[in-house]
Formats: C-alpha cells, structure tokens, sequence
C-alpha cells in the first residue's frame, strides 16, 4: 500500500515537472489560454493634435482648479459669478504664474477714462500665439500692462514726430497673466518681461 501511494506520488511530481498537466490520466487537450484582447488601429486622424503652443487654450472655469496648467502657466486663482434671472451675465478672473512669449501688436489703447496718451496695450495673434481664456469670452485676445513705464520704454518707436501711436508687431515675454471679464469694458492685464525681436 504505501508503495502504490508513494509511486502515485512520483507519477504526478513527474507529469508536472514533464508539463503534463495535473495528475490523473494526461490530457489530448491543451489548456485554454486567455484571449488577447484586440487593440484597435489608431490612423493619423484619430490621434489628438499635438499642442504646439500657438493655439488659444479654452478652458471651461468650473472644470479647473488653482494649480492646473493652462497654455504652460499655472493657474494661481479663480472667482466666477453668474448673474441674473438665468445666470445668463457673467463676470469673473482668473490668475496664473509663469513666463510666457506672445506675438502680435503693441499699441497704446484709449478706451479708458482719462488715458490721453493711451494705455500701452498689446493684441495677441491668435495664429501665433497661445494665452488661457475663458470657454465663453469671445472678445478679441488683448491685455494691457500692469508696468506700463517698463513696456513704453521698451517702445519708443510707437510714437512718430507728431506724437501719433503707431502699432509695432512685435515678440514679447510677459508674466503673472491675468483674465478680467465683465459685460463692462475691462482689459486682461500682464507684467511686461521684455520685447524679443
């Protein structure tokens, strides 16, 4: 008896150690393998454009929190309200940190009260260049400079002989970007780094 147990014992050691299987009688059948899972093609027109920075960068203020990054600058603070029956007017800013390079127009903006001489501003080629902005602000990309003496200094050229502004296009490094939006008259605003071209 304890012959035929310890010989049952060395069948079976043997079968798994032979790769038969488990013991008892061996199988024709090989065991079932998982299925591979299919992986489908992905063609060039499925795959996500790649962000080269000269695109707008959209965001929507309730899917964001401070720290996220938007157009490369992070995101340092938020408020947005909704007002009216419908929560139809909306007004509200956002801040972020960081150093960017933007292209377009320099030019002195008159729409505000008392800015005789203009408020040195700078529209933003959109083609050219990427700044974060609300989902729901259609106006046109511009800011003005919260160090204006830094930004008139660095264009002396956008006044001629009879003190008339002129717009320079321009590459400018900025910071501290900011989004003011109101159903009143109210301008982005950034720190003026340094003119690059």
């Amino acid at each position: 008896m304890r012959l035929n147990v310890q010989r049952g014992l060395g069948l079976c050691l043997a079968s798994l150690i032979v790769g038969l299987g488990a013991c008892g009688e061996p199988s024709d059948v090989p065991p079932e393998l998982p299925p591979v899972p299919e992986v489908p093609e992905v063609s060039p027109e499925d795959e996500p454009p790649a962000d080269d920075g000269n695109q707008p960068t959209s965001f929507d203020p309730q899917d964001v929190q401070v720290g996220d990054r938007i157009a490369g600058l992070e995101l340092t603070g938020l408020e947005v309200m909704f007002h009216g029956d419908n929560n139809q007017i909306i007004s509200g800013w956002a801040e972020f940190e960081g150093t960017t390079t933007v292209s377009g127009t320099y030019e002195p903006e008159f729409m505000f009260p008392g800015a005789s001489e203009g408020t040195p501003c700078f529209n933003v080629d959109e083609t050219r260049s990427s700044l974060p902005r609300f989902d729901f602000d259609e106006r046109r990309l511009w800011f003005c400079f919260t160090n204006p003496e830094a930004a008139i200094a660095a264009f002396p050229d956008a006044t001629d002989e009879t003190d008339a502004t002129i717009a320079i296009d321009a590459t400018i490094a900025i910071a501290n970007y900011r989004i003011d939006y109101a159903p009143t008259d109210v301008a982005n605003s950034a720190e003026f780094i340094q003119r690059e071209d």
